[in-house]
């Protein structure tokens, strides 16, 4: 193989791995995005549907994000209780 060949393949591959990167990171900064948006909505539909797995209801009449703030509340513990269970 010719140096200019082996030149124009590196060129190529190196030309492959930024446009592979660039996506990564627009992949990347599109999901971070959704989550910010939908995340308490996402939340709150697993969380209902946690309650039907484990055979109760769940909560009517409440928002997602009021769901998703009385678990919040529920689970926040500080370093106090920290081994407790």
């Amino acid at each position: 193989m010719s140096k200019e060949r082996m030149a124009v393949t590196k060129a190529k591959r190196a030309q492959t791995m930024t446009e592979y990167l660039i996506l990564v990171c627009l992949l990347a900064a599109g999901s971070v995005v959704i989550v910010s948006q939908f995340g308490n909505l996402i939340r709150g539909q697993i969380s209902s549907a946690a309650y039907r797995i484990a055979g109760k209801s769940p909560p009517q009449g409440q928002k997602a994000s009021e769901i998703v703030q009385n678990i919040d509340d529920k689970v926040r513990r500080g370093m106090d209780d920290f081994w407790k269970r």
